[in-house]
């Protein structure tokens, strides 16, 4: 018995020569076992426990503290359901950053397919809105919605690269977007409310006669790019129908935006902005450069492309959207820096992208599946069109909106 407990009580470690035996920390004797003081290694084992075991404790405190604040009578609101974690500190982190599928997928099993549920992101709390009944509320009552500035740092910093040195002037603008600052926020000079400025602007001249003309500018791009594809009048297959409509849009669009003659000088814009977007998720995480190499260098790109452009852009001359020159008017008012304003032009590039293409793709898609719906567009468009005196054919967009189907 007494050569097995030595056995097992024995540890090895380093000597203060440097040299390791075994050193036994109980010594049998005739009169019972004597304790000897651990070695150092013993010692110094304990202390990644002890930080691990306070850490655990601390942020154990810093949960419950936030939940008895939330829970407090002043706060008449309810939490939003906590989404379940194994890892303390960690939190939802790993799952977000490497597994967002299969952790939506696991809060819709668990905890329902509508609902407010928190994420726990190691110092920060992220909200995961599911359900038409939430999102409706949101939409329905916007003026009580700021957006926060976590959300802003995501967008702006993480997405679309805006300078750490430049977040402070637009996470100071509390007031929201609404026509009427928020009643909580404080108070701020009217020509520097960011964040209702930009989507006036954009509302502005996405509206009324601007839309009009923008939609007159984006058809004429539209047909000058078909007219330099090669095809013609028989209908051939395609491997790819997505990335061949994406890059037709693509150009369209930005060419609608930022100039007829903006493609002829940065060819590969597009392609970098592709790149770039592959990885807009991990972007959004805040991957770091040395995890996304070729995405940070393309994202670069775009944006020096971005600020090469505008700085050799004539107004009078400029025969792209109206819309940038009033963004452009309003950042230089502000003072922001010229690669702060390339990186907010990359962000309304993106906007205007990520959704128009996808939902175009899959309207398209949808009506060359169906005989019915491909001859009811067909004979509606045939009505809309129109023919120049060149014999080039033209539609009128304000008589396309009215069909009743096209509309």
């Amino acid at each position: 018995m007494a050569s097995s407990l030595r056995v097992s009580l024995h540890e090895r470690t380093a000597s203060t020569t440097g040299t390791s035996g075994n050193v036994p920390l109980v010594t049998p004797t005739n009169h019972g076992y004597i304790a000897h003081e651990a070695p150092a290694l013993a010692h110094a084992a304990r202390y990644p426990v002890i930080l691990f075991l306070s850490l655990l404790i601390l942020h154990k405190s810093f949960s419950s503290a936030r939940k008895w604040k939330a829970a407090a009578p002043r706060e008449q609101y309810r939490r939003p359901t906590q989404v379940p974690y194994l890892t303390p500190m960690l939190g939802n982190a790993f799952s977000f950053l490497y597994a967002p599928q299969e952790l939506a997928r696991s809060i819709s099993e668990r905890l329902g397919k509508s609902g407010i549920f928190s994420l726990n992101m190691l110092t920060q709390e992220v909200y995961v809105v599911s359900g038409s009944e939430y999102l409706n509320a949101i939409w329905k009552d916007t003026k009580k919605v700021m957006m926060s500035h976590d959300a802003l740092n995501l967008s702006l910093s993480n997405m679309f690269g805006v300078p750490g040195r430049e977040m402070p002037f637009f996470l100071g603008d509390r007031t929201g977007s609404s026509h009427d600052p928020h009643a909580s926020s404080p108070a701020r000079d009217p020509d520097h409310r960011v964040s209702y400025l930009m989507l006036k602007t954009t509302a502005d001249y996405l509206s009324g006669t601007h839309l009009t003309a923008t939609a007159q500018k984006y058809q004429a791009a539209m047909k000058s790019q078909v007219d330099i594809l090669p095809i013609g009048d028989d209908w051939v297959e395609m491997d790819d129908l997505f990335s061949f409509t994406r890059r037709l849009i693509a150009n369209s669009t930005v060419e609608t935006m930022l100039g007829s003659s903006f493609l002829s000088q940065f060819p590969d814009f597009v392609d970098n902005f592709y790149t770039y977007n592959s990885k807009i998720r991990r972007f959004l995480q805040g991957w770091p450069k040395f995890l996304l190499p070729k995405a940070w260098c393309a994202r670069k790109r775009c944006i020096d492309i971005m600020q090469q452009w505008r700085k050799t852009v004539n107004a009078q001359d400029f025969d792209g959207s109206p819309m940038m020159l009033k963004r452009w008017s309003w950042f230089e008012k502000w003072n922001i820096s010229d690669d702060a304003i390339a990186a907010s032009d990359l962000g309304i590039l993106w906007g205007t992208f990520s959704n128009a293409i996808i939902l175009a793709f899959w309207l398209c898609w949808h009506t060359l599946q169906d005989e019915q719906l491909l001859s009811a567009a067909t004979v509606e468009m045939d009505e809309c069109r129109t023919k120049d005196a060149s014999s080039s054919s033209s539609f009128d967009t304000t008589k396309l909106n009215s069909q009743p189907l096209m509309q």
